[in-house]
């Protein structure tokens, strides 16, 4: 953590459960890093529902995400965000959770492809491998004229299908 404060590195800590944890370590994990989290503004993700549900109950200033690994059904949680695996990943559960103002990040998305899908889902955040791939792939889609200019096309054109639809015929 002093590294990453150190590099104004905002993390994303994982929690991982075990059954030999003890009974009391969400409580540990609250008291020793929780004002240290809360003034760097890093976030805090688990698989672990008890552990999503434990941090909002006695710590709620706390951003946590539920790692989700499957898109089965849309959760009904307290949680801040949801970290899902990108390969079931849709629009459906991005809009979603936009609508209930949770975030969503994507993980692991480590191909070209996949990432330029998630930027086009709107996702919140990519959880990623490959750092340079990602950060030319954010450049090509948002810096280079030529493709917003497409993408401004791209709209028009489905603005103008979705009017025409709606006129009468003659």
């Amino acid at each position: 953590m002093s590294a990453a404060e150190r590099d104004h590195q905002k993390l994303l800590v994982e929690i991982k459960t075990t059954k030999y944890d003890s009974a009391n370590m969400l409580q540990l994990f609250i008291k020793r890093y929780e004002k240290r989290l809360l003034r760097d503004h890093d976030r805090i993700h688990s698989l672990d529902y008890h552990v999503i549900s434990g941090l909002k109950k006695q710590a709620p200033k706390l951003f946590v995400s539920y790692i989700l690994p499957f898109n089965f059904s849309f959760p009904e949680t307290k949680a801040n965000a949801y970290t899902m695996e990108e390969t079931t990943l849709n629009q459906e559960f991005v809009d979603e959770a936009h609508d209930r103002h949770q975030q969503v990040f994507a993980w692991t998305v480590d191909d070209d492809d996949d990432m330029t899908r998630m930027i086009f889902l709107n996702v919140d955040g990519i959880i990623t491998d490959n750092l340079h791939e990602l950060q030319v792939n954010l450049e090509t889609t948002f810096d280079h004229p030529s493709y917003a200019q497409r993408l401004l096309i791209y709209s028009n054109e489905l603005q103008d299908v979705s009017d025409s639809e709606g006129m009468p015929q003659n």
